[in-house]
């Protein structure tokens, strides 16, 4: 199930996951922010059982462990990221907190114990049976207990989608897979140094984004037709769950929480698109309309990585010119982002130079991962 996905990083000298963590107060404070979109205050860990799968350098579990857990367990397969892990912690300014790290893939990995809460981050998305996968993680959280995992959707892939697009067409088949790396890295550091919040080196973005074969997307309404038997949603991030309706009323089937997130996920997707902009919400079929464009370009760009005909160009094009007239009526910048990208793809060369610093598409970038966390059910719900 993890062969090509850990096979890929086993065999890079960069691991894509390392972050920069010199301003360790800053990366807290967005743990905490983080876990507050999920509706997990700080305490509620504390004395808890905690499982992490696929930690990679153990920079998120820190955080977790300075939050005074009764257990903390990492799974991590990848011997170079275990190390990490056993530097980061040895070297934390409060030393001596307590964690186990088992060398183990998931499908290895077995025991008897169910987690109060149990972390899947960026690990869904690699992976051919990404729903097998999520289910086994889901049978590790105990009842009443909250599962963590992300997902990422046309929608909110689609910048980086274009930009794999581009990197396909920069890469000299002549260069070797260290020179071109190099080479997509030059191109696409200025870009990235406009993205707010960015803690990886741009190498590790470009081989995680640009060049890993794995790369592929894994949606919140997948997450939620898989485990809504089990599982009602407790929390996302970004934040667009808004309930109006009165507590007095949410007992039984009236709750209906899984439905409500459906409805408002669909309201509000064209969101995940650019993070710089929050526009009002639209109807269903004009975001399931404009989720279908943002699908069917990249299948068309996943196609074109191994069939570079200009007719899946042009088809690719097509579909970015309906994605702009999406976006024209409600939100110039990324229109203008979109149009840009259109214009630097319809050259017959790709000018890398405008490209790098291409001043909307340059900008552009999307949500990214989402997190939802969801209870294990205890009763209805």
């Amino acid at each position: 199930m993890l062969g090509e996905y850990i096979n890929f990083y086993l065999k890079q000298k960069i691991l894509p996951w390392r972050q920069d963590l010199k301003d360790l107060e800053a990366h807290f404070q967005r743990r905490k922010s983080l876990y507050r979109h999920l509706g997990i205050l700080p305490n509620f860990v504390r004395g808890r059982s905690v499982l992490e799968l696929g930690p990679g350098s153990g920079h998120n579990s820190i955080f977790t462990a300075s939050l005074e857990p009764s257990c903390l367990v990492l799974v991590e397969p990848h011997p170079e990221a275990i190390l990490d892990i056993k530097n980061l912690f040895a070297n934390f300014p409060n030393g001596g907190m307590k964690f186990e790290i088992v060398p183990s893939t998931l499908e290895e990995y077995e025991s008897d114990q169910r987690f109060d809460f149990v972390f899947c981050e960026a690990l869904l998305c690699g992976l051919p049976t990404p729903n097998k996968f999520l289910k086994k993680v889901a049978d590790l959280v105990d009842v009443g207990g909250i599962l963590v995992v992300t997902s990422m959707d046309d929608v909110s892939l689609f910048p980086d989608s274009l930009r794999r697009l581009f990197a396909q067409l920069l890469i000299d088949p002549d260069l070797s897979e260290e020179e071109n790396l190099n080479w997509l890295t030059e191109v696409f550091e200025p870009q990235l140094s406009r993205l707010n919040g960015m803690t990886r080196s741009a190498k590790a973005w470009v081989l995680d984004n640009m060049i890993n074969p794995t790369w592929d997307k894994h949606t919140l309404m997948e997450i939620i037709q898989t485990l809504s038997e089990e599982f009602v949603v407790f929390g996302t991030s970004p934040h667009f769950l808004v309930d109006w309706r009165w507590y007095k009323h949410l007992y039984g089937k009236n709750r209906q929480v899984n439905q409500r997130f459906v409805e408002q996920y669909w309201q509000n997707v064209h969101n995940f698109f650019d993070y710089r902009c929050v526009s009002p919400v639209r109807s269903r079929a004009e975001n399931e309309r404009l989720y279908q464009y943002c699908d069917s370009c990249r299948r068309l760009i996943r196609t074109f990585e191994t069939d570079q005909r200009q007719l899946v160009l042009s088809e690719i094009l097509e579909l970015i010119n309906k994605i702009y007239e999406e976006f024209v009526s409600f939100s110039a910048e990324t229109a203008e982002a979109i149009r840009e990208a259109h214009s630097l793809l319809a050259n017959s060369k790709i000018d890398s130079k405008k490209l790098s610093t291409s001043p909307s598409f340059g900008a552009l970038f999307g949500r990214g991962l989402q997190y939802i966390s969801l209870e294990r059910k205890s009763g209805e719900c």
